[in-house]
């Protein structure tokens, strides 16, 4: 199990790292779009901006939960 750990450490670090979180945060994105379309039609924030901030706020707390 540590050896695995070890291996997705090396992973998420560095510039392979980067580019995972960067898909991943599209990847986010749109899944974001598609379930929660219909709930921020109530708010006066613009959907971009939200779709972007919460993908955001996930993978680089992600990253930080990694990194620690």
């Amino acid at each position: 199990m540590r050896d695995n750990q070890k291996n997705m450490l090396g992973i998420f670090s560095g510039e392979s790292g980067d580019m995972f979180f960067r898909f991943f945060k599209q990847y986010l994105i749109r899944i974001f779009e598609a379930e929660l379309k219909d709930e921020l039609k109530k708010v006066d924030v613009p959907n971009n901006y939200l779709y972007h901030h919460i993908s955001c706020s996930f993978v680089e707390t992600l990253r930080w939960w990694i990194q620690s």
